[in-house]
């Protein structure tokens, strides 16, 4: 009951920019909104990885394909509530320094923008789909691929924020 109560209030009082709740409280919510960022990443390339290679291979295979329009609407409602929650309610800095894990935040950040890379070629810039995309496809497209840059700036944000507590190269930590 605690838990519920608590993320009313830091929902209720975050949201309209005001900073009344605990730093653990938003540190809180700033994991859960990542976390749902990440559930709608992990949706995106669940189902858009296989579905790419298969149109890549045969782009006639659309056609025939059902679409799984539902898993994207879900991935891309999770990554846009996700994102904005975090951008509305500046999250507390993560306590760790690590420059080893920011590099591998930043790196993961660039790699999970590929596949939206693409698949922006090969349906805008190749074109090979045009006649069997529907608007409602191209929709979910855009709105996909606009998913998936918040939540690589998502983790570029926190791969730069793991290097805001490190001290600066031949400084003495006195």
């Amino acid at each position: 009951m605690e838990r519920k109560r608590l993320l009313g209030s830091v929902t209720r009082s975050e949201l309209r920019g005001g900073s009344a709740a605990s730093p653990a409280a938003r540190r809180w919510l700033h994991l859960s909104s990542f976390a749902m960022e990440t559930i709608g990443a992990v949706i995106f390339y669940w189902q858009g990885l296989p579905m790419y290679r298969q149109v890549l291979a045969d782009p006639t295979a659309y056609a025939s394909r059902e679409t799984p329009r539902i898993w994207w609407l879900l991935g891309i409602a999770l990554i846009q509530v996700g994102y904005w929650i975090r951008y509305r309610t500046a999250p507390v800095l993560p306590q760790v320094s690590n420059t080893a894990l920011r590099h591998i935040v930043l790196f993961l950040g660039q790699m999970v923008f590929t596949l939206p890379t693409a698949v922006f070629s090969f349906v805008f810039i190749s074109r090979k789909l045009s006649p069997e995309v529907p608007v409602i496809g191209y929709v979910l497209t855009v709105a996909g691929l606009f998913s998936m840059f918040l939540y690589m700036r998502e983790l570029q944000w926190l791969g730069n924020s793991l290097a805001l507590r490190e001290k600066e190269p031949g400084k003495s930590s006195s």
